[in-house]
């Protein structure tokens, strides 16, 4: 599932939880994270936190594409051999 999309989803009090079991506050998430592009990129332990804390919803490579690759820009297409 796409970060953004997760997070969103939540309610205020869910997201409230959700930032403090990743370790920071939601409205440190939405003022930084939730930006088109985010205006910051966690560290690597915040970014494991938030993986960890969304229970499986996101996974570390979707959390990576939120933060890599801009909206507009599609995931690379493997090439075939």
């Amino acid at each position: 599932m796409k970060f953004r999309d997760f997070f969103q989803d939540l309610d205020a009090e869910a997201q409230k939880r959700y930032a403090q079991r990743a370790g920071t506050t939601a409205k440190y998430i939405y003022t930084h994270y939730m930006s088109q592009p985010p205006r910051k990129i966690p560290r690597r332990e915040l970014m494991h936190s938030l993986v960890d804390a969304s229970d499986g919803a996101v996974s570390l490579d979707e959390l990576l594409e939120h933060f890599y690759l801009p909206p507009e820009m599609p995931p690379p297409k493997a090439e075939a051999e």
